[in-house]
């Protein structure tokens, strides 16, 4: 019996990463990974699903307006965010591919080149793999759990207290929700919706985080790089016909990292505004929902927006911690050893360094953990001041 073949490699593992990933983007109709990519009957399809979800979405709230049962507007704010999101995601994703392919053919290249280098470049690709393995297995818990969750609690609600509660409150037209037909039409409807909102927000995440999350590797192959010229100035100090070179490259690699993130913040720039507008919008009609009662399932929903908020918040940290590092790593160089016209270039890019490139929400502030407790305080002060006039 054959043995199964390990992949060694880092290019080959992460092609492996990228396969899967380029699989749930063709499911969801945006394969954009592809070169030859054209909007095709599935995106088609999958963009009437979804504008027919907020219609319907729409209409429920209107009815609700009517009865003046404004506990299903407010349930229906948190639930439309999650289509905003993943409709904004699907058409960020076709708009900026191109952006998409630059930074993923970028991030092939580093793992084809440096792991034939030495043994600390693979191992710092090594961690990237490590990094991204654990990213995409922590998306896919995050939105497995919460989709589960949110699937079946209904159920389970009803077994406890015999009340009929449904997945979401989004009615369609002409379907009497208080017959047991028109209720398990509508129950089939939202748990449909559910689970491909699931699916596609996961799909669309897991593309993002790993383009994003490959940020620290090219620091970390440009930190490796100055190590390089630290060995060679410790034996050859002043000695610019060895070190030019050298640094020559690891300004090279500086730019390519500038260009890298600079294409990260403009691709994901919309995508990142709306994820967490709507994710602040969906937290604050979450609790005004708790405050006012008579919806057992808002805590989930709020768990759920929390969550994802502070996934990107701690994506947004990543990038910043790289930007900082790399800053550190170029002033911690023994670029005193080298001579005055190499100086002044370290110096060139030690400025540029000092300016980077974050993520950010909508321009305003920077996507980080700091700018997630400060939305959380806005949050609760916007929901307090909600409930105060709703009572």
């Amino acid at each position: 019996m054959a043995r199964p073949t390990i992949i060694k490699s880092p290019s080959q593992r992460f092609k492996k990463f990228l396969d899967v990933i380029k699989l749930f983007a063709k499911t969801c109709g945006a394969n954009i990974f592809a070169e030859d990519y054209r909007i095709n009957a599935l995106t088609c399809l999958i963009t009437i699903l979804v504008n027919c979800f907020m219609l319907f979405n729409f209409y429920t709230i209107y009815v609700s307006v009517a009865k003046d049962n404004y506990h299903i507007v407010l349930q229906n704010l948190c639930v439309v965010g999650t289509a905003i999101q993943g409709f904004s995601k699907l058409i960020n994703a076709i708009v900026y591919q191109d952006l998409t392919r630059f930074t993923c053919s970028e991030i092939e290249f580093m793992y084809r080149t440096f792991e034939t280098e030495e043994q600390h470049y693979v191992d710092v690709l090594n961690t990237s793999l490590k990094l991204l393995k654990r990213i995409i297995f922590t998306i896919l818990k995050i939105y497995g759990i919460l989709t589960i969750a949110i699937l079946i609690s209904p159920m389970i609600i009803q077994m406890i207290t015999n009340e009929r509660l449904f997945i979401l409150n989004v009615f369609i037209p002409g379907v009497d929700v208080d017959t047991t037909v028109g209720f398990i039409i509508i129950q089939t409807f939202n748990a449909a919706c559910t689970t491909f909102s699931g699916f596609g927000n996961f799909a669309a995440d897991t593309a993002c985080f790993m383009l994003v999350a490959h940020t620290p590797l090219m620091k970390d192959i440009i930190k490796c790089k100055l190590i390089d010229l630290d060995e060679v100035l410790r034996k050859h100090p002043k000695d610019r016909s060895r070190t030019e070179p050298l640094v020559k490259d690891i300004i090279q690699w500086h730019q390519r990292y500038i260009i890298f993130t600079e294409k990260n913040t403009s691709n994901f720039f919309w995508m990142i505004f709306i994820q967490v507008a709507s994710s602040v919008m969906g937290i604050i009609s979450n609790m005004v929902c708790m405050f006012l009662g008579g919806w057992p399932v808002a805590p989930l929903y709020l768990l759920s927006s929390f969550v994802i908020l502070f996934c990107y918040c701690s994506l947004g940290n990543l990038v910043e911690l790289s930007n900082e590092d790399m800053c550190d790593n170029i002033y911690e160089c023994k670029w005193y050893e080298l001579t005055v016209p190499e100086q002044k270039m370290i110096l060139i890019m030690l400025r540029e360094s000092q300016k980077p490139n974050n993520l950010s929400v909508g321009g305003v502030a920077s996507l980080s953990m700091n700018t997630g407790l400060q939305l959380t305080k806005s949050i609760y002060s916007v929901a307090m001041l909600l409930n105060n006039s709703l009572n």
